[in-house]
């Protein structure tokens, strides 16, 4: 077979009397990739805070943290701080 009887047959195989798009068309197949919808929040945590700090510091916000993660604790401590 010649490339271009060839290249006439795929063409064949893919057109469509509904144009171009319907190749892309679902026809109703679930293709079971949904995105995380866990993912998808109101207000994005986006910004980011970086410190240093001595070890014997870290050492002590951990140990006031009373067992929240530490990001967690330390969100909450400013945000109080911020509002008095």
């Amino acid at each position: 077979m010649a490339i271009k009887d060839l290249a006439q047959e795929l063409n064949g195989l893919f057109a469509s009397t509904e144009g171009k798009d319907s190749i892309m068309k679902n026809d109703g197949y679930k293709h079971g990739n949904l995105g995380n919808k866990n993912a998808v929040v109101v207000n994005p945590k986006t910004a980011v805070l970086t410190i240093r700090c001595t070890p014997s510091n870290k050492r002590d916000w951990v140990a006031a943290a009373d067992g929240k993660p530490l990001p967690v604790w330390v969100t909450d401590t400013l945000n109080a701080a911020a509002v008095n």
